[in-house]
């Protein structure tokens, strides 16, 4: 229909039609104001999506919306991860947006991640904001949204153990018994921490920063104990099962030892006492 006219006069009637919506919508916005008798004379989509819920019982309208995290690197994350502009911000925001999740390497840590902002690496590319309880705004942690990183294991393992929450994780079918595993290990590792005496600190260095180096007398203990399964062999600290040493198998964290071959998430991390020893 439109076909045979010139650029200039579809500019015209785009903008004449422009102008008369808005014209429409001021008027029936006054209307709306205006009316004070009859507040439900003016129906929109908003009103059939609700299903009439005026009529219906009040428990069904406080049930709370379900939301759905898909806990694995998607095909369209690979496109978007080294993207530098507003859409793939925006995507990255809506999917992990408002999420908190605990720390498997520190299992004390508990983190949420920032719905409204993101960080971009040069090599890395999008990053999720995340803070502690606490935290100023510039005080946050960066954590990669890359396939070979814990940040999807970590998200997972915390609303499977809190369904209270409302936010269903769904996971590979080859993910399914490592986050099983995770979430028994957090509730459990948690519970050790709450028995701990007071006055002893078991807050742990922050990712951000640079790990002191661990005591050798404390290393040493810790490998002689018989329960320290789920303690580091560097620093004898709380640490989750994602890194262990090649040789005696025991958990690491990844700043406590020397890793072997390509890191990333799950990578071998000899501990200090093997690696003198092979040495």
């Amino acid at each position: 229909k439109r076909s045979h006219l010139s650029p200039d006069a579809v500019e015209k009637q785009a903008t004449i039609y422009g102008a008369s919506c808005m014209a429409d919508a001021a008027l029936e916005r006054q209307k709306a104001q205006e009316n004070t008798t009859d507040p439900y004379k003016f129906w929109d989509e908003k009103d059939f999506d609700s299903q009439f819920d005026m009529f219906s019982d009040k428990e069904q309208g406080t049930t709370a919306k379900k939301r759905y995290i898909k806990c694995y690197f998607e095909e369209w994350e690979k496109e978007h991860v080294h993207k530098k502009d507003d859409v793939s911000k925006a995507k990255f925001l809506q999917k992990y947006g408002g999420l908190e999740f605990d720390d498997i390497d520190h299992l004390e840590m508990h983190y949420k991640i920032d719905n409204l902002d993101m960080d971009y690496r040069r090599y890395s590319g999008w990053c999720v904001k995340a803070y502690t309880d606490g935290d100023a705004p510039e005080d946050w942690t960066p954590w990669y949204i890359d396939h070979k990183e814990a940040l999807h294991y970590c998200i997972a393992a915390y609303y499977t153990k809190h369904p209270e929450l409302n936010v269903i994780p769904i996971v590979l079918q080859d993910q399914k018994e490592v986050v099983a595993d995770l979430a028994t290990l957090t509730e459990n590792s948690k519970k050790n921490i709450a028995k701990k005496p007071k006055g002893r600190s078991t807050s742990p260095t922050k990712s951000t920063k640079k790990a002191s180096a661990p005591k050798a007398a404390d290393a040493q203990a810790s490998k002689k104990s018989g329960d320290d399964s789920d303690r580091c062999g560097g620093c004898g600290k709380e640490v989750g099962p994602v890194h262990k040493c090649d040789v005696c198998k025991r958990n690491m964290h990844p700043f406590c030892g020397r890793t072997i071959g390509e890191e990333g998430y799950g990578s071998a991390v000899r501990c200090p006492e093997c690696d003198r020893s092979s040495a």
